[in-house]
Formats: C-alpha cells, structure tokens, sequence
C-alpha cells in the first residue's frame, strides 16, 4: 500500500511572508511525529528559499508543492514573496494571491488532502476546502493577545478586561486603520458557498505557548466560536552554521557577554530616513556595542554608509521600538511579562534618540544588575555549603543566566510540543 495513503494527508497553504512561511514550516516539521504527509504549498520564490530547511529527516514525509500567481505586469516571479517586495506593490500581491485561488482548487482535487491548515490570506481558503467536503483548520502566526484585542475594536462598548495592555494613542489608530480596511476587504470577496455536509472546525491553533499567553488563550476561548489551542512557539531550530569564523563571529567572540545589543524590525519592515537617523543616533548615545540589520526594498541600491548619518560609527537584551502591524502588541505583551522595555515615541509616534539610548541602557544595566545577584546567590551557597563535597563553589551555569534573562529572574521560555489535547476532525 503507497505510504501517503495509510497516513493522514495535510496540506499547508501559508501568506507569502516569511514570517509567516516560517512558523508554518514549523508545525509542519512537527507534525511529522503525527504520522502524517505534509504538503507545503507556496510560490517558488518562497519554496526555493526555505529548501534548505527541509533536512533528510523530513524530506520523505514533506513534499513542496508550487502555486504560481497570475501573470501580472508589475509584479514579476520575484516578487511573488514580501522578502524584499517594494512597499507600493503590497496591495498588489495581496490581489494576485487572491486570484490564484483557481490555482488552488486544481491543487485540492489533484492532491485530495484531509486536512487543510491555512493562513489569513488568501480568504477564500476555507470555503474552497469546506465546498471539496475537506476540513480546514486556522493557523493564527501572531499571539493570543491581539487577536483578543481587536475583537473589543468592533465592540467598544465592552470594556477590554486586561487594563496593562494599552496601546498608544498613534499606535491604536493605526491598528483601528488596519482593522477596518481588513473587514472592508473581507466583505468585498466573492462568497464561495460552503457545503453543508462539512460543519466548521471549532478550534483555532495559535503560534503561542500558555505560560506566557494563558489568560489571553482562556479568555479568547471564551469570547469567541473556536477554542484557541496554543502550538508554539513555532521557531526555527539551531542551524549548524559552516561561517563559525566570519568577522561577525569573531568579533563576537571577543566581546563579553550581553554587552551587544542586536536590532532588528523584521523582513516586513523598511524604515524611513528619519527613523534611520534617530536609531542611530540612539544606540550611538547608549555607548553600546550593536549588531544592526538594515534593509531596503529589493532593486533599491543603497549602501548602507549611505543611509545612515555621518558621524555614527560601526560596532556591532531586547529593547522593544514596535513598527507596524502586531508589533505594538507584541512589544506590550513581552513589556508585561518584564522581559523588556519599550522606547517611549513622542504624541505623533516619532521615535526620538535620547529615549532610544536610556531605554537600551536600562536594559543593559537590569541584565548586569541580575548577574551580579546571581553571583551573590552563589557565593552565599558557597559559604553555607563549605563544607558539603556537592558545593556548587562560584560555577555560574549558562542554563541559568538564560534562565533569568529570559523572564526577568522567572522561568524564561521553553520548546513546548504539539499538544496531545488538539481536537479531532
């Protein structure tokens, strides 16, 4: 009998960003220990890129499956994936990703999966799954959280019960632009209609984890139709890195622990020259070392002496300045949890240096604090335990520091794995 027949056949059809494409792959690496074959759909740009990760292991029970977008002039092969995509064409890939869904129906009845798990977009996913009798499950990239909050935009006369998650002003604007454009657009897709015989999915699964989510996973359960089942965190593992000796690296290597900061806003998000030029300014003022990683558009060729201001110098904890899109969340979830601190923005969200550099060395300055009452934890056991032969002496394990980083002297993440509660279909 062919394998894909005595196992449950899941096809994984995720946006084509790559974080989203990423958490996706994933989960579908761990359902491989569901006894499954795994089909993972997206256009070639993006197929091509995560090749790679796709090891031995699983390249028998994952099998990558092309869907080409429609033909459009501005928008060539190479831009059938956000990595890169110039800002003025977002709309326009969002539109071709929804006319591909021809493409995908051919792909359902070729391939007649049992399961779907599908993104957001394109929106007429589950109604093509559920019109071929074929179940189809959400999987949510982003947390809980937001997710709980934007259901309270569209009610404001229920008041939001979790009073730490505030949003700034210029920030919830933004979102409530966000939302409402999204619902337009929701409204105005043609409605594939669903066949009956297949009822709905009663669950959600979440790129999220309960020890920092729980509230928000129970409280969206009970809000919502679908239960919220948490499946993350969904990150990419440990890659052996064949460049152990680039300049980056050494470099590294000969700097202490935790004195370097690493910035980064995403693939998704290219900033403006009045953003560049105050960031740097920031983390020069913070006179700490930093890793920076700056991008721009794919075509623009811009070097990166050139973006930023003259002056700043080249060196290479978290530190949260949210962007766009759920980034705001995200900075106040991990705030809570006192993993981090946030850049305070002026009243228009304009970012400003001097709040960039104190809030970088307030988070240099917590993570040195917390060292040194480790060490004092250790040499108080070592004094009390003189004399015992499994004295711990100073040793200061690794485990430990990250540990505490990790939540702020708590229990900081874990790998979580699929859980055994996930509903059946």
């Amino acid at each position: 009998m062919d394998s894909k027949q005595s196992k449950m056949n899941v096809l994984i059809r995720p946006w084509l960003a790559h974080d989203h494409i990423s958490p996706f792959l994933e989960l579908t690496k761990k359902l491989s220990e569901r006894n499954s074959h795994r089909y993972f759909c997206s256009t070639p740009i993006n197929l091509k890129s995560i090749k790679k990760r796709i090891t031995d292991k699983y390249s028998l029970s994952i099998e990558l499956v092309k869907i080409h977008l429609p033909s459009l002039p501005e928008l060539a092969p190479h831009y059938h994936t956000t990595n890169g995509l110039p800002i003025h064409l977002n709309s326009t890939l969002q539109e071709a990703f929804e006319m591909a869904s021809p493409n995908f129906t051919n792909i359902l009845k070729a391939l007649s999966p049992d399961l779907v798990i599908h993104d957001f977009k394109p929106a007429l996913a589950q109604p093509i799954a559920f019109s071929y009798n074929i179940p189809a499950v959400h999987l949510m990239t982003s947390g809980a959280m937001p997710v709980c909050f934007s259901r309270h935009i569209f009610h404001p006369e229920v008041e939001f019960p979790f009073p730490t998650i505030q949003l700034h002003e210029f920030h919830e604007k933004l979102f409530h632009q966000m939302m409402e454009t999204a619902a337009k657009t929701s409204k105005e897709k043609q409605v594939i209609p669903v066949n009956n015989d297949q009822p709905p999915c009663n669950f959600m699964l979440f790129n999220t984890f309960r020890e920092l989510e729980g509230k928000y996973i129970d409280y969206l359960s009970a809000i919502g139709e679908k239960r919220a089942v948490p499946v993350g965190p969904l990150v990419q593992g440990i890659v052996d890195d064949q460049n152990d000796n680039s300049e980056i690296i050494q470099w590294l290597d000969n700097n202490g622990e935790y004195s370097t900061v690493f910035v980064s806003f995403g693939s998704e998000y290219f900033m403006s020259k009045e953003e560049i030029e105050e960031i740097a300014h920031g983390l020069e003022l913070s006179n700490v070392n930093f890793i920076w990683v700056v991008r721009f558009p794919m075509g623009e060729k811009i070097e990166v002496e050139e973006a930023l201001p003259k002056g700043v110098k080249f060196r290479v904890p978290i530190v949260a300045m949210p962007m766009h899109l759920e980034h705001p969340f995200n900075a106040k979830l991990v705030e809570e949890v006192d993993v981090t601190v946030e850049v305070n923005r002026d009243i228009n969200g304009r970012l400003n240096k001097e709040e960039i550099a104190q809030a970088i060395r307030k988070d240099v300055d917590w993570i040195l604090g917390y060292l040194g009452v480790l060490l004092e934890m250790h040499l108080i056991n070592a004094v009390s335990n003189r004399n015992s032969s499994n004295a711990s002496g100073l040793s200061l394990s690794g485990n430990e520091i990250r540990r505490g980083r990790g939540r702020r002297g708590r229990r900081g993440r874990q790998e979580m794995p699929l859980p055994d509660d996930v509903p059946a279909l």
